[in-house]
């Protein structure tokens, strides 16, 4: 999805839905993926996943990308 003529907040938005909504197609809780993504070298804790999941909290590329890579999923 292009973003071109989102506000900031509606990206923020959109992107923690779509992590939501795939963590919970796999019956993943948020403390199963922060610990799991911690074990892999990224600091996440549950807190910082769940704002992010609500739009709270930005996210860089590198992490979102570990997070789409652990639910195995391209985000493309």
């Amino acid at each position: 999805m292009a973003y071109k003529n989102f506000k900031l907040t509606e990206i923020l938005e959109e992107i923690g839905a779509e992590l939501r909504k795939t963590r919970q197609e796999k019956s993943y809780t948020i403390s199963y993926v922060a610990t799991r993504l911690t074990e892999s070298g990224l600091t996440i804790s549950n807190t910082l996943l769940g704002r992010v999941e609500n739009g709270e909290r930005r996210i860089d590329d590198k992490a979102l990308e570990a997070i789409w890579a652990f639910y195995q999923v391209d985000p493309k």
